[in-house]
């Protein structure tokens, strides 16, 4: 019983690993769009508030895949009953 909760725990972390990807690509892809907007306008003080922003969620984002990683690269114990 415990393997079956523990390979099926791996197979959601290995798809939550991809839903993270494509989240990042799109959330910083908007941000960039956005941060060259506000440049082009004048807005100085938003622009670097995206850029913070920004780098704070690529840091959460890359700690997150990085536990997704490790939790996923762990077999489940087959001798556990």
């Amino acid at each position: 019983m415990t393997s079956v909760i523990s390979i099926r725990a791996v197979s959601m972390l290995r798809y939550a690993r991809r839903v993270v990807l494509v989240v990042t690509f799109v959330t910083l892809d908007n941000a960039a769009g956005a941060q060259m907007s506000l440049l082009v306008s004048g807005h100085i003080a938003r622009s670097v508030v995206w850029m913070a922003t920004s780098a704070v969620f690529s840091v959460v984002t890359g700690l997150a895949w990085g536990v997704a990683e490790e939790l996923a690269s762990r077999r489940p114990d087959r001798t556990a009953r």
